[in-house]
């Protein structure tokens, strides 16, 4: 979960950086949604990333919706390139 965090993390702040203030992020991780919702609890090491996306997610109108890897052939694709 360390990877997709650290993902999400950098892909709202490529975002943010861009002036781009409503972003709709289809993810494939239903822990890192449920951490980030506050619906589980957040491994230590993973505490200041998602600190830093919670406050980001403030700062912008980011909705972020589970997808299931199948449907999402964006970043399946991107995935197979890693």
């Amino acid at each position: 979960m360390e990877s997709e965090t650290r993902a999400l993390l950098e892909g709202l702040q490529f975002c943010f950086s861009l002036g781009l203030v409503k972003v709709i992020v289809h993810m494939n991780s239903k822990q890192l949604l449920k951490a980030v919702k506050r619906t589980t609890s957040t491994p230590w090491k993973l505490d200041v990333h998602i600190h830093c996306i919670r406050h980001l997610l403030t700062q912008a109108e980011f909705v972020l919706e589970h997808s299931y890897r199948e449907t999402n052939s964006a970043a399946d694709a991107l995935a197979k390139l890693a």
